[in-house]
């Protein structure tokens, strides 16, 4: 390994931070280069660097030539001079050149450059890109949670913070069952840990509200989908006498069941064109697998025809019958001994009532499902259960389930010094308070009296003010702390400890210093300089909820830049990506974007010192004043010898060198932390020791108080302590950069106008007004002569098939719905007393009746867990303990109950759509009602003020 050996191929590159650390980032760079070309002209010989384990002495980094396939480690030991900053941007650039050798991307191997060196120097970093693995491309961040329902085996459980829509997974496999001639779909969804609230289920962009023949649930106990469900697609083909087919169940399986199709139908046609009905005769056999005895399934425990078109005889056959001219399907389910069944289906001799000129009877065996009696889910999260019926609404696969979820959390009051029940909220300081101490998605919580609430409390105030909110489904399974870094980065705040409690650290503006540092106190203070293009705007990737939760694009810019140059503005040309996903809102995504861009601009410098014990009295974030000789700040520091008896004078312990003619003044920290400053009369040219006042100093001064000697306010530094690393006897070294007050206060303004890069929509306008017309006429008469009113609505044609269904009218329950008196809703009249109460109290009253008038709804069924049952329209507001709520978005809420006369609240667990009703749309004082149905075991209450477009009649 000399300067003249050249060789090709790549070496190895292992670098570690610090000799315990763990975290070691590994790359490769091309042969042939020097160790000082591979390391850069910022490292420092307080790194060990070894070829093969051998160390290379620093005197021979600029010599040797680590050979093709060698490994070359790079570890840092830490000493004066803050080499593991230097380090660090070694790192950043060996990482940039290992994307950029994977992508060939220039502009991310740059933004990861700017964004290494600028991270080392800004208090509260950016949510750092994700580096991806050898030949992947970055996250392009296509959609907030991907475009469907998955069946992810083994991977974590996707968990909603603050507000998101998403496709749940799969918690069990979808299976399908015969009841009659048709055919329901059953799924378990798994919505995630946490006190959710669930609302606007949809299939597609449909609400479920809309298809008729559907069940939901929103339960931790499941009763839609009980059992252990696995379901074989079989597909054989059993056309003639003879066929047979056989296949193997799942282990464990107590119950079995199969399903049969005849795609053409089952049915013969005479010469006259008169359908005739078809037998077939079906054999279903069972038996453990390696066992040779078979058992037959026409005799078997807990039988179970789905319809009475296949029908046992009670020894060893099924019959099949039909005559009708569709498909076909029929189903049997039956009772075994736990275990691992082959089940066979053998098809028997077929017969017709009549003589047929053509027949139709191909059979296919369609489903093999294993049944085990177990809890198909033991995860103890939220799942949404489905039953639906294939109908020409839905005909195919259902994997486009969603939700809007909203995560319940507890907040709190520091008026009352309460916490507040669960509510939904994205504010950042309250997730991040969850996260630590209450999330059932973390292993190890910590309790509430180890943070510090007053720091949190403080920050959620700001997230309030600002707009910053984390709305995001977790479901990558990282660290905690990783978790935690992007909840504190979307709020413009960073990790800290204050006081032995977790805490955060933000960068606002601050005017009290808590400590001050000279080198009387302090040594080993260096200073140093990034230089680097500073960019001219940020591309901010974020995820914005009303373009279908797809990624958008805000162009944040720096001061003096614009897009075209125009208003006196510089044009800019360089642009980087900031990755801000969790945020869901343009506004927070501007005013991160802008402090980042002031942070750059302004705190290009970094400084470090060591302290003794005195570095305790500061921590991360806080406010320090700075005096060194070496950066001219202040003319010298000392300590207060002695002071004058008229407090007009004191006396330094050493002499400071002055300058004719300038005029000087005299910082002093107090031994309480207090720092005054104090302009001096006192001049001169060469070293004084003694200096005036023109009045009296604070009686709090005195003899022993830290001082600096400086031109008036060119005295001390403002520096924010960005870093403390603990050393030895309680020594430290403090890391800090300028206070820089228009850095905190970057990103409070007003932001510029901005159009959505999706939907063309400009930020904050209304919607476009919709152009309908509506129709009224008559229709044509009928085959009974009988001609009727026709309505209609229409507007701008769009693509697509549309279903819509016109009602009138607004909220309402059915008519055979039973109120505490015991009057049904149906015979409501006006001028009628009903029994009221508040919507959030439930404090009761009577009112009278002022509408009443039945019409027809679409209409669901809601019950609760103890029992209560109320059948209303879907635009029925039901008071829940979050206000009022239209019908189908109570699954999982609790809703007000009247149960043997005692108010109270329960929670919502069955949902299921009824179709049209007929509905008694009643108002009563524009308030809420109780009503049931007939059976329950009490009363909902339910607010039906009429709707407007019906006040004029």
């Amino acid at each position: 390994m000399t300067d003249g050996a050249r060789n090709t191929g790549m070496v190895t590159l292992v670098a570690r931070p610090h000799p315990f650390d763990t975290d070691t980032v590994y790359a490769e760079a091309e042969a042939g280069q020097t160790i000082a070309q591979l390391l850069g002209k910022g490292a420092s010989h307080s790194l060990r660097v070894e070829v093969g384990g051998i160390e290379v002495p620093a005197t021979l980094w600029h010599h040797v030539r680590p050979k093709a396939g060698q490994r070359l480690t790079i570890t840092a030991f830490p000493q004066g001079g803050g080499n593991n900053n230097k380090l660090l941007k070694l790192v950043v650039l060996v990482v940039a050149a290992v994307y950029l050798y994977y992508t060939w991307d220039f502009q991310g191997a740059a933004q990861i450059v700017a964004y290494g060196f600028t991270a080392v120097n800004i208090l509260v970093p950016p949510p750092q890109p994700k580096l991806p693995g050898p030949g992947a491309a970055f996250d392009p961040l296509l959609s907030l949670t991907g475009t469907q329902n998955n069946a992810a085996i083994y991977s974590p459980i996707p968990m909603v913070i603050g507000t998101v829509r998403f496709f749940p997974t799969h918690a069990a496999l979808p299976y399908t069952e015969i009841s009659g001639n048709d055919q329901w779909l059953r799924m378990m969804l798994d919505l995630g840990p946490g006190d959710l609230d669930i609302s606007d289920i949809q299939i597609g962009s449909t609400p479920i509200g809309s298809y008729s023949d559907v069940q939901w649930e929103v339960t931790h106990t499941p009763t839609l989908y009980t059992n252990d469900i696995y379901e074989l697609q079989v597909g054989a083909a059993l056309n003639a006498a003879g066929n047979n087919g056989l296949r193997t169940s799942q282990t464990n399986s107590s119950e079995l069941s199969v399903d049969v199709q005849f795609p053409s139908g089952l049915f013969g046609v005479d010469n006259k064109g008169n359908d005739i009905t078809g037998h077939v005769g079906v054999t279903i056999q069972y038996r453990l697998t390696g066992s040779p005895t078979w058992s037959n399934a026409a005799v078997a425990t807990g039988l179970s025809p789905s319809s009475g078109q296949i029908v046992s005889d009670g020894v060893s056959a099924f019959t099949i019958s039909s005559s009708v001219r569709k498909a076909v399907r029929v189903g049997v389910r039956w009772q075994v001994p736990p275990g691992q069944y082959d089940v066979q289906i053998t098809r028997g001799s077929t017969t017709w009532d009549a003589t047929t000129s053509t027949n139709y009877a191909d059979m296919t065996w369609t489903v093999l499902r294993s049944i085990s009696a177990q809890n198909p889910s033991t995860t103890g999260t939220l799942k949404l259960c489905i039953r639906i019926k294939a109908t020409d609404q839905l005909n195919s696969v259902v994997s486009t389930v969603s939700v809007l979820g909203s995560q319940r959390i507890r907040t709190y009051d520091p008026g009352t010094g309460l916490w507040t029940s669960s509510v939904a909220t994205s504010n950042n300081a309250w997730v991040y308070h969850w996260l630590l101490t209450a999330c059932p998605g973390v292993a190890r919580l910590i309790d509430t009296s180890r943070v510090d609430i007053d720091a949190i409390v403080a920050w959620a105030a700001d997230c309030d003010a600002m707009g910053y909110t984390y709305n995001q489904l977790e479901q990558s399974g990282r660290t905690l702390f990783a978790l935690l870094g992007d909840v504190l980065a979307s709020g413009r705040a960073t990790f800290g400890m204050r006081n032995g409690k977790y805490a955060c650290v933000r960068d606002v503006v601050q005017t009290t210093p808590v400590q001050m540092f000279t080198p009387y106190n302090s040594w080993q203070f260096a200073g140093q300089r990034a230089f680097y293009n500073a960019p001219h705007a940020l591309r901010c990737q974020w995820i914005n909820p009303t373009a279908s939760n797809q990624q958008d694009e805000l162009v944040v810019y720096a001061d003096g830049y614009s897009a075209d140059g125009s208003g006196g503005t510089t044009l800019a040309t360089l642009y980087e990506v900031m990755d801000l996903r969790m945020c869901t809102d343009p506004l927070p995504v501007w005013r991160i974007g802008n402090y980042h861009l002031e942070a750059a601009k302004k705190r290009p410098n970094t400084y470090t010192w060591m302290a003794d014990v005195e570095n305790l009295v500061c921590e991360r974030g806080d406010l320090v004043r700075v005096a060194h000789d070496v950066v001219e700040w202040g003319v010298g520091s000392g300590r207060i010898k002695s002071i004058s008896g008229d407090r007009l004078s004191v006396t330094l312990d050493g002499a400071m060198p002055l300058v004719t003619g300038q005029l000087y003044a005299i910082e002093v920290r107090q031994n309480d932390g207090v720092q005054q400053v104090i302009n001096t009369t006192t001049t001169g040219n060469g070293d004084v020791q003694t200096f005036v006042f023109a009045s009296a100093i604070p009686s709090t001064i005195l003899p022993g108080d830290l001082c600096v000697i400086g031109e008036r306010s060119l005295g001390t530094r403002d520096i924010i302590v960005q870093m403390i690393e603990p050393m030895q006897d309680l020594t430290a070294r403090l890391t800090g950069v300028d206070a820089e007050p228009t850095v905190p206060a970057a990103g409070t303004g007003t932001p510029p106008p901005f159009v959505s890069a999706i939907t063309g929509t400009p930020w904050c306008s209304a919607p476009a007004v919709p152009v309908v017309s509506i129709r009224s006429g008559d229709s044509a008469p009928d085959d009974a002569g009988v001609i009727h009113a026709v309505q209609g609505v229409s507007g701008a044609p769009t693509p697509g098939i549309l279903r819509v269904p016109i009602y009138g009218g607004g909220g309402c329950v059915v008519v055979e719905s039973v109120l505490p008196d015991g009057r049904e809703a149906g015979t409501i009249a006006v001028g009628d007393t009903m029994q009221l109460a508040d919507e959030s109290t439930l404090a009761g009253r009577t009112g009278t009746v002022s509408y009443s008038q039945p019409t027809l709804q679409p209409c669901v069924e809601i019950v609760t867990e103890r029992g209560v049952v109320l059948r209303c329209s879907i635009s029925a507001p039901i008071a829940t303990d979050r206000g009022c709520i239209t019908a189908p978005n109570l699954a999982g809420r609790r809703v007000a109950v009247l149960i043997d006369g005692v108010a109270g609240w329960d929670r919502v667990t069955h949902l299921r759509t009824l179709g049209a009703r007929m509905v008694q749309h009643i108002t009563c004082e524009d308030s809420c009602f109780w009503a049931g149905a007939a059976g329950s075991a009490g009363y909902l209450l339910h607010h039906n003020k009429r709707a407007r477009l019906q006040d004029n009649r």
